[in-house]
């Protein structure tokens, strides 16, 4: 299954892609951490619905 991953705006986008010259193992987890809910959006861990905001 393929997926897409939208950053939510273009200074987040572009502060994830300089963590690759800043942090390069960081960057490697959190693209590991996509592939993963990429290939299956059931991964994880579950969260309680009582630490979700409603708003």
């Amino acid at each position: 299954m393929e997926c897409k991953v939208n950053f939510i705006d273009v200074e987040l986008k572009k502060t994830f892609e300089e963590l690759e010259n800043l942090d390069s193992r960081l960057y490697k987890e959190i693209n590991k951490a996509i592939n993963d809910v990429c290939q299956n959006a059931f991964c994880g861990r579950n969260v309680k619905k009582k630490l979700i905001q409603k708003n």
